[in-house]
């Protein structure tokens, strides 16, 4: 379970976890330079996302998948035939 979460937090960096990362100081320490905790809050919100590579939507929650797997009647060997009418 340790090797899982040293794992998570060691892999896979990317520039959306470094914005993320970068997001949580500034707004870290300005929460602490102006005593807002709402701003604290915030800064730990990202932080989270940064130290476990999740975003609103959890893991690749909103990434569309790489390759789409094509059905049995739409495959490369049948492809769709479109017709197109002409709208006057």
């Amino acid at each position: 379970m340790t090797s899982n979460i040293v794992q998570t937090l060691t892999t896979n960096w990317h520039i959306a976890r470094f914005l993320r990362l970068g997001f949580a100081l500034w707004i870290g320490y300005n929460a602490i330079t102006s005593q807002q905790p709402i701003f604290f809050l915030l800064a730990v919100f990202f932080a989270f996302q940064a130290l476990t590579n999740t975003g609103c939507c959890g893991a690749n929650g909103c990434a569309a998948p790489s390759k789409a797997t094509p059905t049995e009647e739409h495959s490369s060997e049948n492809p769709i035939e479109i017709t197109y009418e002409e709208v006057k």
